[in-house]
């Protein structure tokens, strides 16, 4: 009697046991499943496959790091618009404020490249030769501008060591600019002071003044990480294609051209995505089947 009252004894601590490693078990595998979850966001893409160029001052400096902006968005599949003003005049046609405005309200590019004269106020968008019918004829264009309704707050009169220029203020981005997942690189100077203005996925530019060199030594770094011609292709999202230039960022940065570089598919974190579910099953499973196995050895006993 006594030794069978000990074997009762022992089988229920022995199940208990069971019940408690097993509900240990399915904690763990929440536990992983919440850790698993809290892994760095799926990178994104931008919703527009397209990009555009503008460079008013294209005249002064030729490619200032375009042409690989340009190959990034063909190796990736990206359609290419081009507002490169290449001569110097009184009527620039090629780029102008009208067109930069209609880059902006329409959201219809994922990446915008704009290399140009700029500062803390703003950057030039439309460029006259440096003479004196070219700062007269920009006069009389600002007063036609202004005759249109674009604002003072919007636009504004400068000059450089180049042309005269017409320039848009951060006041413009703020009003115009509409977000298509847009990767925006402004190769100008002191562009980083607004770059919250455009209200972009992501907005690179410089905090302070950049020479041509640089600017085109940067751009070509970047380019080549963001469609892995540079160091195979480990550095696409924006974050890690910054690295080595003088570039400064805002946004999340885990933005890439494109899922599919080299043949090799970005799948979507789909384990991230059903770990916790697996998890809570897991558990609801592993203590139905402990607690049906103590029930039954009680029962036997």
């Amino acid at each position: 009697m006594k030794k069978g009252g000990r074997n009762i004894k022992l089988k229920s601590v022995v199940s208990i046991r069971v019940v408690l490693l097993l509900s240990l078990i399915g904690i763990s595998l929440v536990a992983i499943s919440v850790s698993v979850n809290g892994l760095p966001a799926e990178n994104e893409t931008p919703t527009k496959r397209a990009t555009v160029v503008f460079e008013p001052y294209f005249f002064a400096w030729g490619d200032d790091g375009s042409s690989d902006v340009i190959d990034a968005s063909n190796l990736e599949g990206y359609s290419v618009t081009l507002y490169q003003q290449k001569t110097a005049g009184t009527n620039p046609m090629d780029a102008q404020l009208i067109q930069f405005y209609y880059i902006c309200v329409g959201g219809d590019y994922g990446v915008i490249f704009v290399s140009s004269h700029g500062s803390s106020s703003g950057f030039a968008v439309e460029a006259y030769e440096k003479t004196v019918a070219g700062e007269a004829t920009r006069d009389a264009q600002y007063d036609d501008y202004i005759g249109q309704g674009y604002t003072a707050d919007d636009i504004y009169k400068a000059s450089s060591d180049d042309g005269y220029h017409i320039s848009v203020t951060p006041h413009a981005l703020q009003s115009w600019f509409v977000d298509a997942k847009t990767i925006v690189y402004l190769s100008t100077c002191e562009g980083a002071t607004f770059s919250a203005s455009w209200n972009a996925r992501e907005a690179l530019s410089y905090t302070g003044t950049v020479t041509h060199p640089q600017a085109k030594a940067d751009a070509n770094t970047f380019w080549g990480h963001m469609d892995g011609t540079i160091d195979g292709g480990t550095k696409r999202s924006v974050s890690k294609a910054i690295e080595g230039t003088g570039l400064t960022h805002t946004g999340p940065g885990n933005t890439v051209l494109s899922q599919k570089v080299g043949g090799i598919v970005i799948s979507v974190d789909k384990l991230g995505l059903l770990a916790p579910y697996v998890g809570l099953a897991s558990l609801a499973l592993v203590t139905t089947t402990a607690t049906t196995i103590y029930a039954k050895r009680r029962k036997k006993n």
